[in-house]
């Protein structure tokens, strides 16, 4: 269980990186549309809906990144909802590191493997053991 606690907070900190590097490539890429002069009210809605999506993708990102380094703060203390909750995360990291793909390979490896320590029934004995001593 520990290797997937440290999974987590790995995956948690690569969607933390990434949100912030979308944030920031989209203030990027409008800087760059203004110096280009197009002025032209349909280029500039359209660089206004290109920013805005990206923006949605990084906060979206940034969420999900918080969602997962509280599950690894939370794996000490066990219960079936964090297990449920790292099983969850874990199927949707590996959905949408498809989409990334070859970049995307690491992420997808490690949500593969979170599940697979989680929904054994090792992880499903760790996580419903006796918590009066911790």
């Amino acid at each position: 269980m520990k290797a997937a606690r440290v999974m987590l907070w790995i995956l948690g900190a690569f969607n933390l990186i990434g949100g912030i590097a979308i944030i920031g490539l989209s203030f990027a890429v409008d800087s760059e549309l203004e110096k280009s002069g197009a002025s032209s009210a349909d280029a500039e809605a359209f660089a206004d809906f290109g920013q805005g999506i990206l923006i949605i993708a990084g906060v979206i990102s940034l969420v999900f990144a918080a969602v997962g380094m509280v599950l690894a703060a939370k794996f000490r203390s066990g219960g079936n909802g964090i297990r449920i909750g790292s099983i969850v995360y874990g199927a949707v990291g590996a959905l949408f590191s498809l989409f990334s793909l070859p970049l995307g390979i690491v992420s997808l490896a490690l949500a593969v493997l979170v599940i697979v320590f989680v929904a054994k029934s090792d992880g499903a004995a760790w996580f419903n053991r006796n918590k009066q001593q911790y």
